[in-house]
């Protein structure tokens, strides 16, 4: 592939205008027809960056993509991702999302998100920084000093802080308690007792209380009670303020949090043969502004594929579930 691209910057020395593009198109398809992984790939120009989008992009997005990836230390690549349409910018994020789940790309590969990162662009990187491990995110914190970036990788590590913290605690509860209903949370009818208690108390008003009946209530299985205090809760604070949806309080993070718990699992049970759809649906349509949870997206994704292929309608499931994996 590096032969190809060699040969490419070759060419646009001559000056010969028919000539380049007759060999130019003879290099594309050459260039279509090897696989991504025929080794490693140095695009230094502009000209280079454009023969090589105009062969892979359109035809093969995947390959084209993580060559880009390897590549965005050039600053003539870098420049001419940014100087990109929204179209392409979307297109781009979509497949970092994916190359950071499925390739697990050491941290310096990923460096250049530091010298891309425009306000503009802040919406994206919110859903990148939201597939980072800890590593990778300890990684760029110290090496970027602009402010929105370094919130958004702050917020991850701590999110992150939490789910470990909470995981190691969680092994240290007993599994069932001594009781007649017991559940992993505890006994099944304490808990609803709890949570009537909480949506009926003299602070039921407040979104603390409620926010924590909702959560009971989830802990008991009642999901679908659970996602209607939810439902009611954001339409209540959306006509209070329209700005509810997309600010950064607490209640907000709370809900965030009791969402991604319960609306995956709800979508299971109802909607066991196309999940995955169902939850975004769920989501876009009753809690816009909140972003699914990307994990467990990815679990409902691979149980449909595999609910697909024992019914016998999906012939190459197994390849889907390890890229997947």
């Amino acid at each position: 592939m590096q032969n190809i691209i060699n040969d490419y910057a070759k060419l646009i020395g001559t000056g010969d205008l028919f000539h380049l593009w007759q060999d130019e198109y003879k290099l594309r398809t050459t260039l279509r027809n090897v696989s991504a992984a025929g080794g490693s790939v140095e695009i230094k120009s502009r000209e280079e960056y454009y023969f090589f989008k105009r062969s892979l992009y359109y035809n093969n997005p995947a390959n084209f993509f993580i060559i880009l990836f390897k590549n965005m230390h050039h600053m003539p690549v870098l420049n001419c991702v940014l100087e990109s349409g929204p179209a392409f910018k979307t297109d781009f994020f979509y497949y970092l999302l994916t190359y950071i789940l499925e390739q697990r790309p050491p941290a310096p590969d990923l460096l250049f998100l530091i010298n891309i990162y425009q306000d503009n662009l802040h919406s994206f990187f919110e859903e990148v920084v939201d597939v980072m491990d800890d590593e990778l995110c300890s990684y760029l914190l110290p090496r970027t000093i602009k402010k929105p970036l370094r919130k958004v990788l702050k917020a991850r590590k701590n999110r992150l802080s939490e789910q470990a913290r909470g995981k190691s605690e969680d092994l240290l509860q007993p599994v069932y308690a001594n009781n007649e209903y017991p559940t992993i949370f505890g006994d099944k009818i304490q808990i609803i007792t709890s949570a009537i208690n909480l949506l009926k108390s003299e602070h039921s008003d407040s979104l603390d209380s409620l926010l924590d009946g909702a959560e009971m209530l989830f802990k008991a299985g009642l999901l679908t009670d659970c996602l209607a205090v939810l439902v009611e809760l954001a339409k209540c604070q959306a006509n209070k303020n329209p700005l509810f949806l997309f600010r950064e309080e607490a209640y907000c993070q709370k809900m965030q949090q009791i969402l991604r718990k319960a609306l995956p699992f709800y979508s299971l049970l109802v909607c066991p043969g196309d999940s995955y759809r169902y939850a975004l649906r769920l989501y876009r349509g009753l809690f816009p502004g909140f972003k699914p949870d990307t994990a467990s997206l990815i679990y409902l994704d691979i149980h449909v594929i595999a609910a697909a292929n024992l019914q016998g309608y999906q012939q190459y499931a197994s390849y889907e579930i390890a890229q997947k994996a």
